[in-house]
């Protein structure tokens, strides 16, 4: 196929995608649609961007086959580096394959995206050891969700019952393995954090994984860890701790599944095997495949941890008692490197972006696709009722879908508050899972669920969803932004209000619902789901209601097609450039690590308390767009960059595809041709010429033409609308041979009134100049060789040029460096420039190319031999940085009074020079200065010790920055504090209470986890604890009550004491309070019980507290039972 291409010309937009940002600056088309003869241009679209996707070239796919995330490295989202992959790129993958098996007959591509995601993206049985223990009366461990990263990790409870997982065994028997097949969701295509394949630390791609903190943890406050998890790179524990907490770390592996990403590869070959059948062609055994996936996908099906669905409780289910029948957000499932236990669990959380009645009825009730497990087919057919449920139940006033429904309220299984909104019991969630950034306030959630329902409804004609898509399609219609210009815009960013009626059966209308469009923009990967949603919808209902309106949204699905190719196609697909202000998290953004935890990535980061996402990811300072984005952060600017993701790309070929196949009567024949001067003419240009004479003809069957544009070279000279089509071209003496000569090649592109567009077959012609001398002109100084030290000085390059020509004058001499223009002289000089370090390689060398061109007083001109010259950089160093003083593990006596400790640090670097040094104590700055050294006082702290030693112990670290911006942080240095111990009479009731502090030393939140236990029954009703702190500023301040539960070691084994837990500021004096937490409940704490608490006090305006004043902070919180202090000291 030979490849045709438009190519646009693009304005900067103000754009964001999945960053939602809105479009404000829009660009014209100025480059056709190039349509071949008799093709539907449609259909042609998706072969061109299909052709794109596939040239190696364009680099979208790794050296192993596998597709990634975007072409473009420089990148956070979901994945934080843009070669990673996704399972949700692989569903995209089999998606476009099987599409170009329908335009082109050739299901090659097809089976080699199955060959790929069994080998990369399903584990293998050696990357899943064991599982032939596993036990499906006990499929895992329970450990509380939290909010904040800073609540973690979170206790694994061993003893704390679970449900039962009843689908284990007939898997098992069905397939004859305890392995699971199903994708892993994320994927280090080149092996960037350095864990390989198994721990092999060299292999790519590697499985890896992120989040796994808590609702509130962006990708900018994930740690990047291995999914082979044996202890070769973290702590002495790996990256365990961040999670969970455990007295015994084991080696592990661990997998997760994107349940959405399964269903839309069923969802695929659904298609796929039925267009091969209609070719004749047999790809059986990948169906096959996909239903196997199917029947392991069902593990989305079921709560968490097996609990039952809508308890409000920590109640173990039996059976089918936890199952919820949607697609949860995940489902995952580990095991041991070195012993034979595995677990497995679902998912408690659900959201509407997720589900996917397409796969449900594929798999229900497709005899090729219906899953072999005896249970299989009717699991799916409930599913797929109550999806459809469910997005009734979430459908709003407006039409949009909202966001979901939990089933472990608070993530450990709360009683809702009063009035929450339920579906079979499960509490509604307006952002499931993540709220950094809210997880429905992104539209493109709302294309990607609804093209399944709509692709459902025309297949299937269940008259059940036709009103809920009645109402979205209207709703999505409205909001769709045409503009005069030739510009568009769709929602970017949603905003969300009230809730739906708790669920009965039937959609209410849900007049307290209601959804906003906040701003608006051209997330093309949207912009096209949305396209592929409404081209299904309006095919539907031409099929099931042709009576009813269908033709108005093909009119704006296609306009919006239209316009997306005309103003953003390029080279490499079709892009729009996204400025992401979020970005400025490269550098600020620090990443939660506990107090007690050092340790390494692979490549040797260091992971210390206070550490920012840029510190943890070093290696993207290599990054080619790297440079661009830290001096757009130095110069207080939003960074710009284009992408390439792979998902949108082929959801755009998608989209034009499925348009091509349900409204396929958009056949065009358009001939245009060059008719004056013909192929291979030798034309005399006259001294005196005002320039030669081009013609055209141009017709169409449909239609009209509208104009027709003239090009010499690549580049427009003219256009005429006259039926004539002629234009003049005045040539230019540039590159001129020394016989005076030059070729030109010619070509016209024909519009139609569609803006549908013809290009000509080109035509080469030679000019002929009489009488013109070509100059002669050289680069005399630097010279091919030359290698310039730019590692101090670093003075300007001067490049001197000298030309001549016979019989006439030079009229100027052009500099270029690297095909860059640095510069004009008038005659033989010389111009400078200083480069720039970009393309450098490894040892800090750059090559560049210098050349000159002269033109004549007559126009005519000639270049240079190339002059090739080196130019060496300094290359920056990280530096060592060590604590000198004091010594690890000195202890400081304090039990007299307070004591003042001198703590200092040296650092060096090779090749460079120190900055500043800065010192902490336990990760709180204690001194900074400028240059290699630095020395801070530590002063200890007030108060008794809290151990009966009176022990504690603090941690020195220091970081050292260069003036080439490289940072390092030292060793750890563990020192002791010996307090003062309290001698108090021991009271008849003792309560422990352990404090997690939120926040650092400045934060706009204070509080944090509060763990309560006793060594006795305790009532509490008569339990006060006290958090002082000092407050700066003045105005109103809100408690929040994250969570609260009580684990006994008896029945009832857990209770929510949410409800029971009220939280008071009490003025002290001054600007001093305590905020005091106290129970309502009778309940009573057993010796051996706990409670975990998350409570969090903020002020009305979230400005900053200092918590380095606030005695709590530093001495915890005081624990009264009847009045009387029973843990810690009351503040004098």
């Amino acid at each position: 196929m030979n490849k045709r291409k438009t190519m646009g010309l693009m304005s900067a937009l103000l754009v964001g995608a999945q960053c939602l940002t809105p479009l404000s600056v829009f660009a014209a088309a100025n480059t056709p649609v190039v349509v071949p003869e008799s093709t539907n241009v449609y259909e042609q679209r998706f072969l061109d961007l299909y052709e794109d996707i596939k040239d190696n070239s364009n680099g979208y796919f790794s050296p192993q086959g596998v597709p990634y995330h975007s072409i473009e490295t420089l990148m956070v989202e979901a994945p934080d580096h843009g070669h990673e992959s996704t399972s949700e790129t692989a569903s995209y993958y089999v998606w476009l394959e099987a599409m170009n098996g329908k335009f082109t007959g050739d299901f090659s591509g097809l089976k080699e995206a199955w060959n790929v995601i069994e080998k990369y993206y399903i584990p293998t049985d050696l990357d899943q050891p064991g599982q032939t223990d596993y036990n499906p009366n006990s499929p895992a461990t329970y450990a509380s969700e939290y909010p904040l990263p800073d609540y973690y990790p979170s206790q694994l409870q061993f003893g704390l019952p679970v449900g039962t997982d009843p689908i284990a065994n007939e898997l098992k028997s069905t397939y004859g393995t305890s392995k699971i097949y199903g994708m892993h969701w994320l994927i280090d295509g080149d092996n960037f954090y350095g864990y390989g394949r198994r721990g092999d630390g060299v292999s790519a791609p590697s499985y890896i994984n992120t989040f796994q903190r808590g609702e509130q943890e962006s990708t900018w406050e994930t740690i990047p860890q291995p999914s082979w998890e044996d202890f070769k790179w973290g702590g002495k524990s790996g990256f365990l701790p961040f999670f969970t907490g455990d007295a015994n770390y084991s080696k592990q592996w661990r997998y997760t599944n994107a349940p959405d990403a399964d269903a839309r590869l069923v969802q695929a070959m659904y298609w796929a095997k039925d267009w091969a059948e209609e070719q004749g062609q047999n790809i059986d055994t990948y169906v096959a495949k996909a239903s196997k996936m199917g029947d392991y996908l069902r593990y989305a099906m079921f709560d968490k941890y097996f609990m039952k669905i809508g308890a409000q409780g920590k109640t173990p289910g039996q059976g089918y008692e936890a199952a919820h029948y949607l697609m949860s957000w995940y489902y995952a499932w580990g095991g041991g490197l070195d012993a034979n236990w595995s677990w497995r669990i679902g998912s408690s959380h659900n959201h509407f972006g997720y589900q996917s009645p397409m796969a449900a009825w594929v798999l229900s009730t497709d005899s090729d696709m219906i899953p072999k497990s005896p249970n299989a087919k009717r699991d799916w057919a409930k599913s797929l009722d109550r999806q459809i449920e469910f997005y009734q139940w979430l459908q709003s006033a407006e039409g949009a879908i909202a966001g979901g429904a939990t089933n472990s309220y608070g993530g450990s299984y709360e009683k809702y508050p009063a009035g929450t909104s339920t579906f079979y019991g499960m509490a509604y969630d307006a952002h499931p899972v993540y709220e950094d950034p809210g997880s429905n306030q992104w539209f493109g959630m709302q294309g990607w669920s609804m093209q399944r329902m709509a692709e459902y409804y025309y297949e299937s004609g269940d008259s059940r969803v036709k009103g809920l898509l009645d109402r979205w399609a209207a709703w999505a219609k409205s909001e769709i932004q045409l503009y005069d210009d030739g510009t568009f815009a769709v929602p970017s960013t949603l905003q969300w209000s009230g809730q739906p009626d708790t669920w009965t059966g039937s959609y209410t209308g849900n007049k307290n619902l209601h959804v906003d469009v906040i701003n608006y923009g051209t997330d093309l990967g949207t912009v096209a789901s949305m396209a592929n949603t409404l081209t299904f919808y309006a095919a539907a209902t031409k099929k099931y209601s042709p009576e009813q309106d269908y033709q108005s949204y093909v009119d704006i699905t296609k306009e919006v097609l239209d316009r997306m190719w005309t103003l953003y196609r390029d080279d490499k697909g079709v892009a729009a450039p996204e400025v992401r202000a979020d970005y400025k998290r490269f550098f600020e953004q620090e990443v939660y690590v506990p107090s007690n935890y050092t340790g390494k990535m692979a490549n040797g980061d260091e992971i210390v308390p206070g550490v920012t996402f840029i510190e943890l990811r070093s290696k993207y300072k290599n990054d080619p767009d790297f440079a661009r984005l830290e001096q757009a952060y130095k110069n207080g600017e939003d960074f710009e960059i284009t992408y390439h993701r792979f998902w949108a790309q082929a959801e755009i070929a998608i989209a034009n595809g499925t348009m091509a196949m349900l409204f396929p009567g958009d056949e065009v024949v358009m001939n245009v041709a060059v008719t004056t001067p013909q192929n291979g003419d030798v034309i005399e240009v006259a001294k005196d010429s005002t320039g030669i004479a081009v013609k055209a003809d141009a017709s169409i069957d449909k239609g009209s033409i509208s104009k027709v544009e003239f090009y010499a070279d690549g580049v427009k000279f003219a256009e005429d609308t006259d039926v004539n089509y002629e234009a003049n071209y005045v040539p230019t003496k540039d590159n001129l041979t020394a016989a005076g000569t030059k070729q030109v090649t010619f070509k016209v592109v024909a519009y139609s009134d569609k803006n549908v567009a013809k290009e000509s077959a080109p035509i080469t012609v030679t000019l002929k100049f009489p009488g013109i001398e070509l100059p002669v002109v050289n680069i005399v100084k630097p010279v091919t060789g030359d290698v310039i030290d730019y590692k101090a000085t670093q003075t300007p390059i001067t490049v001197t040029a000298e030309a001549s020509v016979k019989d006439s004058t030079i009229a100027k001499i052009e500099f270029f460096a690297d095909g860059t223009k640095i510069g004009e002289t008038t005659g033989n000089g010389s111009v400078s420039f200083v480069p720039t370090k970009d393309g450098m390689d490894a040892e800090g060398i750059k090559e560049i190319t210098l050349t000159a061109v002269a033109t004549s007083a007559e126009g005519a001109k000639a270049t240079s031999e190339d002059v090739v010259i080196k130019v060496q950089f300094k290359i920056a160093n990280k530096p060592v940085v060590v604590v000198t003083a004091p010594t690890a593990n000195t202890v400081i006596d304090a039990t007299t009074g307070k004591q003042t400790v001198a703590v200092s640090a040296e650092a060096t670097v090779k090749d460079g020079t120190i900055k500043e040094v800065i010192i902490y104590a336990d990760g709180k700055e204690i001194g900074k200065a400028n240059g290699a050294t630095c020395t801070a006082t530590y002063t200890t702290p007030d108060g008794y010790g809290p151990r009966p030693d009176g022990i504690v112990n603090v941690v020195f670290t220091a970081k050292a920055t260069t003036t080439d911006d490289m940072s390092a942080t030292s060793e750890s240095v563990k020192v002791q504090v010996k307090l003062p111990v309290e001698q108090v009479v021991e009271p008849s009731v003792k309560v422990n209470v352990a404090h997690n502090n939120k926040g650092g030393a400045t934060t706009n939140t204070i509080g944090g986890q509060f763990v309560v236990t006793s060594e006795g029954a305790v009532d509490l009703s008569k339990l006060a604890i006290r958090y002082y702190y000092t407050l700066e500023g003045n105005g109103a301040q809100t408690a929040y009550k994250d969570n609260a539960g009580m684990n006994l070691n008896k029945a009832p084994w857990y209770v929510n004491l949410t409800p029971d837990v009220s939280v008071n500021v009490v003025p002290v004096s001054g600007n001093q309070y305590y905020m005091e937490i106290t129970f309502t409940s009778n309940e009573v704490l057993d010796a051996g019980g706990k409670i975990d608490m998350g409570i969090r006090l903020s002020k009305s305006d979230w400005s900053n507290y200092d918590q380095t004043n606030d005695y709590s902070y530093t001495s915890g919180p005081v624990v009264l039972y009847n009045g009387e202090v029973v843990s810690g000291t009351m503040p004098n």
